[in-house]
């Protein structure tokens, strides 16, 4: 019995798959494997059509009701075949592939939702609007973000111009390089990122590479949602940063997340490093 429902789901889904999109009048089924594709649906308006999402599906607070169908490691399947959704939303390089290549095979309809920049989100939540029937939200939604990012860029960019250390984590140290989603944050706000060179997006380094060398500001993103884990470093008043009390902490649920929240927090961000170069 239970695989002849298995395969009637099977046959249903074959049969969505087929579709390429949904009209604005349509609203199809969904389930998001990443918490910033949630937040995304849940901004084009969508949200009520979310059968199941993420762990770490924080905001807004409706996604923490929704029921967690998969985390960093794992996707389970047998839980979305059962939801029977219309269209499951990934975020490739995050949701787990494995699981996204079940999906695939099973013919449940994937939307892979992938940027490495803000103009790439823009057009992925246009293309995600086209496939979940929100495409007048998306394009709205689109074009507000871009108009935000302008005027931050505009009123930031030449305003300052500090060496920064990104702290992305204090034990091992790690720090974000050029092209990373934060670096293109603290660039928005006039920074030059202490490690340019993308040898590796996120770097173990050490500590004496750093305090040798000039450091304007410390940029300490810290999740508001659990305990902030940072580094100490109140010892080392010869740097710039820690003498002048320029140690900023942006929210890393937003910052490091290609969400519509990334700019309200690259604003907050940039607000804060403006303080701290007029100091």
């Amino acid at each position: 019995m239970k695989t002849f429902i298995v395969s009637c789901l099977l046959i249903l889904f074959s049969a969505f798959a087929s579709a390429e999109s949904f009209s604005d009048s349509t609203k199809p089924t969904l389930i998001g494997l990443a918490p910033n594709v949630v937040e995304i649906i849940y901004a084009l308006g969508a949200g009520p059509q979310l059968l199941g999402a993420s762990e770490h599906s924080t905001y807004p607070e409706d996604a923490q009701r929704l029921p967690q169908v998969s985390n960093y490691l794992n996707v389970d399947i047998e839980a979305i075949v059962t939801m029977n959704p219309d269209i499951v939303v990934v975020w490739k390089g995050g949701t787990p592939e494995k699981g996204i290549q079940k999906l695939i095979d099973l013919n449940i309809k994937v939307f892979q939702f992938s940027a490495n920049n803000f103009s790439e989100m823009l057009k992925e939540i246009k293309r995600l609007g086209q496939q979940i029937g929100r495409n007048q939200a998306a394009k709205e939604l689109t074009i507000a973000l871009q108009l935000k990012y302008d005027a931050i860029k505009l009123q930031f960019k030449s305003s300052v111009s500090l060496i920064g250390f990104v702290e992305v984590w204090p034990n091992p140290l790690t720090t974000a390089t050029q092209g990373t989603i934060v670096d293109q944050a603290i660039s928005v706000c006039g920074v030059k990122n202490l490690f340019p060179t993308p040898l590796k997006s996120y770097p173990q380094v050490s500590l004496e590479s750093i305090i040798t060398q000039p450091m304007d500001i410390i940029i300490q993103p810290v999740s508001k949602t659990a305990p902030a884990q940072v580094m100490d470093w109140s010892n080392y008043t010869h740097l710039n940063a820690v003498m002048n009390g320029a140690i900023v902490s942006p929210d890393s649920d937003k910052l490091l997340r290609w969400s519509p929240r990334w700019i309200d927090e690259v604003q907050l961000l940039c607000q804060s490093i403006a303080r701290v170069a007029s100091k």
